[in-house]
């Protein structure tokens, strides 16, 4: 499968087993990983950082990536101008790879960010986006731990910038991670269909309900999907429910599409971490009448299990 290629190789040691992964620069394309948020992208932010990549150091319980929270989830992102969204990417490429100072015009555009508070939660206050403004300065000149030069983020929205992001990063590859929407209906978290739904769909604003997040879901991974298109052998999609069903299948598939040869002990140490949820197949204590009849129809066109049987 697809990926970025290299010349040399670098391994990181677990026991007796090697990850050996293509060459490393600092300019090496990253990889992101995305999805319609409690799909699985926090397991598979894991494997990746097992596997040597560095995924940032500024994260939140699940592992999301909170300097990409602060830069580019955010209702503005939707209308941003392309110049302002390319200094976004730059502030946020420079503290990853940690590669010097912001220009002047990346430093005002931080500057301003922190002081704009994003009402869809309250870690989008002003403490928490000064925190990361100062987290983000530091981090373009720290001294990084050794690790295998490859890097990428985890943040569940990345899917709704990504049309975008491959326009100013136009080699990154990109794991959008999906998982049985009629599941997903019924999920705790219903952040992106409440933040995006109406600003990206023209969903009308409402109380989010099964009915609602299923629709959402459908938009945004058909969505997803056509940009995926655009990018050919950069976009992988990753089915969580085949994941769950057949870890080693699935697993060998990803790791060809990021082009890294994973020694036995450690493939099935990574296999070991695929543990299926109780949740799977929840949708079916529900009533069928809930959904649209063409949601349901999409649904089952990814080849998840719809039958209520």
């Amino acid at each position: 499968m697809g990926g970025v290629r290299g010349t040399d190789a670098s391994f990181r040691t677990e026991g007796q087993n090697q990850v050996k992964i293509k060459s490393k620069n600092p300019n090496v394309a990253p990889v992101a990983v995305g999805g319609v948020g409690g799909s699985g992208t926090r397991l598979v932010q894991n494997i990746l950082e097992r596997l040597g990549f560095f995924m940032g150091s500024d994260l939140n319980i699940a592992s999301d990536n909170l300097w990409f929270t602060f830069l580019f989830v955010r209702p503005d992102l939707l209308t941003e101008h392309r110049t302002n969204f390319e200094k976004r990417a730059a502030i946020f490429r420079k503290a990853m790879l940690a590669t010097g100072a912001f220009a002047q015009e990346e430093s005002s555009l931080l500057d301003q960010l922190e002081n704009i508070p994003v009402h869809h939660g309250p870690m989008m206050q002003l403490s928490w986006l000064r925190d990361r403004a100062d987290s983000l300065r530091r981090a373009v000149v720290e001294t990084r731990p050794t690790h295998t030069g490859r890097w990428g983020w985890k943040e569940p929205n990345t899917h709704i910038a990504l049309d975008n992001l491959i326009q100013v990063m136009p080699k990154m590859q990109y794991i959008h991670v999906i998982r049985n929407g009629l599941d997903m209906a019924f999920a705790d978290k219903q952040h992106q269909p409440f933040l995006w739904g109406n600003a990206l769909f023209g969903m009308p604003k409402k109380v989010v309900d099964p009915r609602y997040s299923l629709e959402y879901w459908c938009r945004a991974n058909r969505r997803a999907i056509q940009i995926g298109d655009e990018m050919g052998d950069r976009f992988f999609l990753l089915n969580y429910d085949d994941l769950c069903v057949s870890p080693e299948i699935t697993l060998a598939k990803l790791f060809g599409f990021l082009d890294v040869n994973v020694e036995s002990g450690t493939f099935n140490s990574l296999v070991a971490l695929v543990q299926p949820p109780d949740s799977i197949g929840r949708f079916r204590g529900h009533n069928r009448d809930e959904f649209d009849p063409q949601d349901i129809e999409f649904v089952a066109s990814l080849g998840f299990d719809t039958n209520w049987a």
